[in-house]
């Protein structure tokens, strides 16, 4: 086994620590206003007064693609049976008086074929196919064939000799396995590294648990760019609109080891901070994989 490749993408998925309720105020009902919320397929709100088409937000569940069986079919030809028959003669002689007599039986048996034999008789069929291709080819039969069977059948043979070929050559599998896996970060993790998988040239990938193979982890690395808004934002109050959140850029890396396999910078919502709008936020779009506000406008 191989790594060929790693992508990463980010998905937005809801915060189980920060659920808000949206209410209107009395003033709104009694003027008759209705308020259309555009959400997306996991609950997050998208936009306000139907200002924008809805997005679907997929989510990302691991997969071992490739299930069919790879041995299927791997050789469908037979120079003969994988049986011989094995014929020993039997001879007795019975003495009666001053006679003798002597008596032949011949007892026949079903016998497996070794691999000296087998390797013969896939030798000789090799040897076979090749020299009736070249009489096809030279026209040894003296049969005017149309040239799209002709074509056909000179596959067909190369087709047959490459199989027999690999009985000596040995065949060679090769399939690619995609796996997928969802990562939500911790804001109070300190180290910044997740273990995402173990990785060995023998077995594969396995659960990062277990032992054996290299630990492929997940390193995040936070820029601090939101640390100065910690302190200034407003938190829960009376006459708030939306709460949205303000994203922090993160370096994101995936390693083998000490090996950097890929490397992107993401916005990161777990590690920045919480904040709100003012009530008076009419029509509001957000970002759909960070929650940041993209449009506003107030009235």
């Amino acid at each position: 086994y191989e790594i060929v490749g790693v992508e990463l993408s980010p998905v937005a998925v809801p915060d189980p620590e920060n659920y808000y309720f949206v209410e209107m105020s009395d003033k709104a009902s009694k003027e008759g206003k209705s308020m259309l919320l555009s959400l997306s397929q996991s609950g997050l709100i998208l936009g306000l007064d139907n200002s924008f088409a809805s997005a679907e937000v997929k989510d990302m569940i691991a997969k071992s693609k490739g299930s069919s069986d790879a041995y299927a079919d791997l050789f469908s030809y037979f120079a003969e049976t994988n049986l011989y028959e094995k014929t020993d003669t039997i001879i007795r002689k019975v003495v009666v008086d001053t006679a003798v007599i002597i008596k032949k039986y011949f007892e026949h048996r079903w016998i497996e074929k070794s691999s000296e034999q087998k390797a013969v008789e896939a030798a000789n069929m090799i040897s076979k196919i090749r020299e009736n291709r070249f009489n096809l080819l030279t026209g040894y039969q003296e049969v005017p064939y149309e040239g799209s069977a002709l074509i056909y059948m000179d596959k067909e043979l190369q087709k047959m000799e490459k199989d027999y070929l690999s009985l000596f050559t040995g065949i060679t599998f090769e399939e690619d396995f995609s796996y997928s896996f969802t990562v939500v970060p911790d804001a109070n993790n300190e180290s910044g590294k997740i273990p995402i998988f173990n990785f060995s040239n023998r077995t594969g990938v396995s659960d990062p648990s277990g032992g054996g193979g290299e630990k492929v982890y997940l390193e995040l690395k936070r820029s601090g760019d939101t640390q100065v808004l910690a302190g200034k934002v407003g938190g829960a109050g009376e006459g708030q609109g939306f709460f949205y959140r303000i994203p922090e850029r993160t370096g994101v890396k995936v390693m083998v080891n000490k090996d950097i396999v890929v490397q992107k910078d993401f916005y990161i919502s777990q590690f920045g901070v919480v904040s709100s709008l003012p009530s008076n936020a009419t029509t509001l779009k957000f970002h759909e994989t960070t929650g940041n506000v993209k449009v506003i406008v107030l009235e």
